[in-house]
């Protein structure tokens, strides 16, 4: 198997979380190398969904809710060099009331509203 040829590519992923529609498509080329990543999203998720979908004994409390409508494209080399003009994000990112607790940080997380927005550079 050559891994640094390796491609992933989920071309259209849907699903419902409690009646809430999440499109989501990937594709990853070289993941070993020089990772190229094309992803995009869309749609609302309540994190406690998630844990009651994927319930763990003794994993993160996660709550909160995101909404995202994003797109990304391009190499990780292009952000790690500060070449951002080579790498594609448009669309936006928001949370609200996100909690996090668990055993990667020592102190409860608590975002209560954020909002990204992503515009390409002209």
């Amino acid at each position: 198997m050559d891994r640094l040829n390796t491609l992933i590519n989920l071309k259209k992923c849907h699903t419902e979380i409690n009646q809430e529609p999440l499109d989501i498509t990937l594709q990853v080329k070289m993941p070993v190398s020089d990772p190229y990543i094309s992803a995009a999203a869309r749609g609302n998720i309540n994190l406690l969904d998630l844990r009651n979908i994927m319930p763990a004994e003794q994993g993160p409390e996660l709550t909160g809710f995101v909404s995202a409508n994003l797109f990304v494209e391009g190499n990780l080399s292009n952000i790690q060099n500060n070449q951002y003009h080579n790498y594609q994000a448009r669309g936006h990112l928001s949370g609200k009331d996100i909690n996090y607790s668990g055993p990667v940080t020592p102190v409860k997380v608590t975002v209560k509203q954020t909002d990204l927005e992503f515009k390409p550079e002209k």
